[in-house]
């Protein structure tokens, strides 16, 4: 069985000496330790491991290698992120039911392209995994791959959901966060579909403690988004009242809960940007004309974004059917959609 344990991601790991083999029987890339090309951006490491079965044989050969990259990077393995890697060949000798030893082949890459490294990590190895069988134990070596690849994702994904988590509790305003939040929900849910795929390949050992990082790391950021949505309200405020203020208070918080109170905590201020209508006699009628604008802002007055209406025009021979004309006009205009649309982003999105 092909078990899960916790890849590291290494930022730089020296090649270490392959054991030492005269057996024509053993795989090749065990024999002679495969190398990089000096000018890449990606290393080979193996490592084996002694244990009553095959499991804890893996595990053992694992964590060799995580102490040894732990040691070199000087920091915990789980802080690293951006380095891709992955198992490449895999090697188990059974020399009797109680007693493996393991090896494996590891291939990373050494800097992220983040920092301006080539991206040659995928480049087809020349490496042969396949061998001869060894007691019992002729294992896929694909199949080792394809789980060691998807371990590496799994932490990746993981280290994403935990720099999402910095990103929310640094944003300002609650549309920001249910932006970073939106981000974090995609991700969890990657993070979920690499663990079922996981354990549909049986690779279940140190799985559950690894998806209880993520979930930690999940739910925390969900409290805490909770929390922040509880003051995060859209509070109206139009300065002095007017039937064109009333107007748009009346489309806008038919679908959005637009509360008439002062902002406070985390709040949203939806200023109403009034003013009269312009009216002009020309050729003999009155046209008159009127342009809605609502400022989204913090309770202190930060504007965010201020929203623009369209200019409404009414045109009738008096000055007071010109008005009407305006309003029935106003009323009708298709952007009272376009701002809904937009105060809704601006409301708690956590629960």
């Amino acid at each position: 069985m092909i078990i899960l344990a916790i890849i590291p991601i290494v930022f730089l790991l020296s090649c270490a000496s392959a054991p030492a083999v005269n057996n024509d029987a053993w795989p090749e890339w065990l024999a002679n330790h495969p190398q990089a090309p000096s000018n890449a951006n990606y290393n080979y490491i193996v490592r084996e491991g002694a244990g009553r079965t095959e499991e804890e044989a893996m595990k053992n050969a694992l964590e060799k290698a995580h102490r040894e990259a732990a040691s070199i990077i000087g920091r915990p393995l789980g802080e690293t992120y951006g380095i891709r890697h992955g198992i490449r060949c895999y090697h188990n000798v059974e020399k009797n039911i109680y007693n493996h030893t393991v090896y494996i082949l590891f291939k990373h890459q050494i800097k992220s392209m983040a920092s301006g490294a080539p991206d040659d990590y995928s480049n087809p190895d020349s490496i042969i995994c396949k061998s001869a069988p060894i007691g019992n134990a002729d294992k896929n070596t694909e199949e080792a791959a394809v789980i060691g690849e998807k371990q590496g994702n799994l932490l990746n994904a993981i280290a994403g959901l935990r720099a999402v988590a910095e990103t929310f509790e640094a944003a300002g305003n609650i549309k920001q966060k249910n932006d970073v939040m939106s981000d974090g929900k995609k991700l969890y849910g990657e993070i979920n579909e690499l663990q079922s795929e996981l354990r549909i390949l049986n690779a279940v050992i140190g799985l559950d403690s690894t998806m209880e990082v993520a979930r930690d790391i999940y739910n925390k950021m969900r409290a805490s988004c909770i929390e922040y949505g509880k003051s995060a309200k859209l509070h109206w405020n139009s300065g002095q009242e007017s039937e064109y203020s009333e107007m748009a208070f009346s489309k806008l918080s038919g679908s959005l809960d637009v509360q008439k109170n002062d902002c406070a905590g985390n709040g949203v201020s939806l200023v109403y940007k009034d003013s009269k209508p312009e009216c002009k006699r020309q050729y003999g009628v009155f046209a008159c004309s009127y342009r809605s604008n609502l400022s989204i802002a913090s309770c202190e007055g930060n504007e965010y974004l201020l929203l623009k209406g369209e200019n409404a025009e009414g045109v009738k021979a008096k000055e007071g059917e010109a008005l009407d004309n305006l309003k029935e006009k106003l009323i009708k205009a298709d952007f009272w959609k376009e701002w809904e649309q937009e105060l809704n982003k601006w409301r708690s999105k956590c629960d």
